[in-house]
């Protein structure tokens, strides 16, 4: 009886001087830790310590990418996609579609931290396959010819928070595209391989449309050719899962030569 009367006293103790200056008494400093180490979570989202100190939560199995946007920029992710074009009207003779795939890893910067709120940048690999083919008579009887194309590209995303929903970007890196052409004919064959290296500034913008669906678009600007050769995707963003989503739209160049789509999926952590 003793015992809990000591407690009591203590108790009122503590609340009276807080009551008295018309204050409300923070239970929150007094709170033990869990088994788990962690402390509960105030409404500012940090856990308040023993040491005077804030211990921020982190709660992995309630994490959602969701409840920020549903854009792509700041996560980690890694996607495939398949690609399907129209084929220029140079060869669309040999072949009337460029068939192909593309993967992507990207990976938000250690600085980003250092960096002001609304703004943030990731780097990114990616990696790009396309070739087409056909057989004919072209003039030196029966022929077949064929092309493929690799890129390979390493760069960085740099993007603002423009408002809550609009985040316009820019991709900046370096891009080596491999071509290789190979003809085969009665007569004689012959096959060529090209490598060249550019620049890359590619800007673009991710618009949220619900919280579950993002629209993203990329003008890939040609800095080696003309801004007529540059290509465009436009694609919807799509999460099934908090760590699954689907990617596609339409894809194609700024002449109006060539068209197609694109589609695919990838995860994100």
């Amino acid at each position: 009886k003793k015992i809990l009367q000591f407690s009591l006293a203590t108790l009122l103790a503590s609340v009276l001087p807080s009551i008295a200056q018309g204050q409300t008494a923070d239970y929150s400093v007094y709170t033990p830790m869990m088994e788990s180490g962690y402390a509960p979570v105030v409404e500012s989202g940090y856990a308040p310590v023993f040491d005077g100190g804030y211990a921020e939560m982190f709660d992995e199995e309630s994490y959602d990418p969701l409840r920020d946007d549903p854009g792509l920029l700041g996560r980690h992710f890694l996607e495939g996609q398949f690609v399907y074009l129209n084929s220029p009207s140079e060869i669309r003779s040999i072949d009337k579609s460029i068939k192909g795939y593309s993967t992507t890893l990207n990976v938000p910067v250690a600085w980003n931290k250092y960096l002001p709120e609304n703004m943030g940048q990731d780097v990114y690999v990616s990696m790009l396959s396309l070739g087409y083919g056909g057989s004919g008579d072209f003039g030196l009887g029966p022929s077949s010819v064929s092309a493929d194309l690799k890129m390979f590209t390493a760069g960085l995303n740099s993007y603002l928070y423009l408002t809550e929903d609009i985040r316009p970007f820019v991709q900046t890196g370096i891009s080596q595209q491999i071509t290789d052409v190979s003809f085969n004919s009665p007569l004689f064959s012959f096959s060529n391989a090209d490598i060249n290296t550019r620049f890359i500034i590619n800007p673009g913008v991710e618009i949220d449309i619900t919280d579950q669906i993002a629209w993203r678009s990329v003008l890939e600007i040609d800095t080696d050719d003309t801004f007529d050769s540059s290509m465009y995707r436009s694609e919807l963003i799509v999460w099934p899962k908090s760590w699954l989503y689907l990617r596609g739209g339409i894809v194609g160049d700024t002449q109006g030569d060539t068209f197609g789509g694109i589609i695919g999926g990838g995860i994100a952590w």
